[in-house]
């Protein structure tokens, strides 16, 4: 494992505010624009996304290929998904806070979770990573909303066996 690598992205607010605006508009894309995902579902992005092997298997499936068709490629995707959306909650939380103050995303209220929306059509570019490894990262935030959007929350709850 590179260390360095993984710190460097685990403690940069800007980039894990990237990762939930792509995520985010994605979903808000395949819900045809109607909503946003809400905060239970953000906590799933960073620790899914943030995961090298999963990156590297999942971005470049089709995005019709669907969330089973991920766990296919990727049969630990869901391994300790409660333990490490906890381990994530910090920095879940901090780079939100940076995408709702920079304008990258908007808060919807409702009557249970508040929803995301994406404040702009696409990432400015200072925050467009040139890595690929960085970019193999939003394009596995891309495809994890395209399939979170088309599927009910209890069975994606079932999915990454997460209890609350």
């Amino acid at each position: 494992m590179d260390l360095d690598f993984e710190e460097r992205i685990l403690f940069n607010g800007a980039f894990g505010a990237s990762i939930l605006w792509q995520f985010s508009r994605s979903f808000f894309d395949a819900r045809e624009q109607r909503e946003g995902p809400d905060l239970p579902l953000l906590h799933l992005v960073l620790p899914l996304a943030y995961h090298r092997r999963s990156a590297e298997a999942l971005k470049g499936l089709f995005l019709d290929g669907g969330l089973l068709r991920a766990f296919g490629r990727v049969p630990d995707l869901h391994a300790d998904m409660s333990m490490r959306a906890e381990e994530f909650a910090d920095c879940t939380r901090a780079s939100l806070n940076l995408a709702c103050a920079s304008g990258l995303l908007r808060v919807e209220k409702s009557d249970t979770w508040p929803s995301f929306v994406p404040g702009c059509k696409t990432l400015p570019g200072p925050l467009r990573p040139a890595k690929d490894s960085l970019r193999a990262i939003l394009a596995t935030a891309k495809r994890l909303g395209h399939w979170t959007a088309q599927e009910q929350r209890q069975t994606l709850w079932r999915y990454f066996d997460i209890r609350f």
